[in-house]
C-alpha cells in the first residue's frame, strides 16, 4: 500500500508541474491566463503586464503600455500560410484589441523571418472597447507572409505620443472564412 501511495503522489506531482508546459505547447493562441509568455518581449519590459479589467477569452488580456518609438516583439511562428478547410476556410492571423480611449494612430502588425517584413497590416485604435482583426495570409492587405515567419513585431504608426492597448485571444493560424 505505501509504494502505491509514493507512485501515486509522484505521478501527481509529475502531472502538476508539467500541465502548464503541455498545454502552452498544445495552444495554437494566445490568452495570458499563465502570465506574459517569455516569447514577448517589449522595449521597455515592464510596460507588459497581465489585465483582468479586459478579456475576450480565460480571465485575463495582455496589457501594452507604449510609447512612441517602441514595439512589442512576439517570436512566434505561423505555420502553413497556404492551409485551406471546409467550406472555404483559409488560414490566417487573429488578434483582439481592446481600448479604454480612442487614440488617432495605428499600430502595425509586421510578419518577419529574422529582420525582413513579409508583410504587414495597420489596426487603427480610433476606437474604444474591442475591435478584431483578422487578415487572410493569402490576401494580406501588404506583402505576403510566408510560412517561414519567426516573428511579429508591433509598433505604433503615427504622431501619439504614447498609448494603452490590451490584446487577447492572439490566433497565429487560425482557419476562417473570408
Amino acid at each position: 500500500m505505501g509504494e502505491i501511495l509514493v507512485v501515486c503522489l509522484t505521478v501527481a506531482f509529475v502531472l502538476a508541474t508539467r500541465t502548464r508546459a503541455w498545454a502552452e505547447q498544445s495552444r495554437y493562441y494566445e490568452s495570458f491566463e499563465y502570465g506574459v509568455p517569455d516569447t514577448f518581449t517589449a522595449t521597455r519590459p515592464d510596460s507588459l503586464s497581465l489585465c483582468p479589467w479586459h478579456y475576450k477569452q480565460g480571465s485575463h488580456s495582455l496589457r501594452w503600455d507604449w510609447r512612441s518609438g517602441e514595439e512589442l516583439i512576439i517570436r512566434h511562428g505561423i505555420g502553413d500560410v497556404a492551409r485551406t478547410g471546409g467550406f472555404g476556410a483559409k488560414a490566417g492571423f487573429s488578434v483582439w484589441l481592446y481600448m479604454e480611449e480612442p487614440i488617432s494612430d495605428a499600430l502595425v502588425f509586421e510578419f518577419r523571418e529574422g529582420e525582413d517584413v513579409t508583410g504587414f497590416f495597420r489596426f487603427p485604435v480610433g476606437f474604444t472597447g474591442w475591435r478584431q482583426a483578422r487578415p487572410h495570409y493569402s490576401e494580406f492587405p501588404h506583402g505576403q507572409p510566408t510560412s517561414q515567419v519567426d516573428n511579429i513585431r508591433i509598433a505604433p504608426h503615427g504622431a501619439a505620443a504614447e498609448g494603452t492597448v490590451f490584446l487577447d485571444f492572439i490566433k497565429y493560424n487560425t482557419l476562417t472564412h473570408g
